[in-house]
């Protein structure tokens, strides 16, 4: 399983991806914020969850999003 991160069109919906396949196909995708985002990273932090940080509204703020794989999948991944 691999994690990216993309902002929509025009830098917004900064949306969290997953790919099972190397990257051929990204089937889970959802957004963890709607307004302006650009530049992020992932981590998987010890405990086991996903940090995102990422900035938004224009550059004017930095932002760390933390979420586990199961809110990510719907409870469909549990790893």
């Amino acid at each position: 399983m691999y994690l990216t991160q993309i902002s929509g069109r025009g830098r917004s919906n900064m949306t969290v991806r997953v790919t099972y396949d190397e990257g051929k196909t990204w089937p889970v995708a959802k957004v963890i914020y709607r307004g302006s985002a650009a530049y992020s990273d992932l981590v998987v932090l010890p405990d086991g969850t996903i940090g995102c940080l990422y900035e938004r509204d224009g550059y004017r703020k930095i932002t760390f999003a933390r979420f586990t794989l199961e809110w990510l999948t719907d409870g469909k991944d549990k790893r």
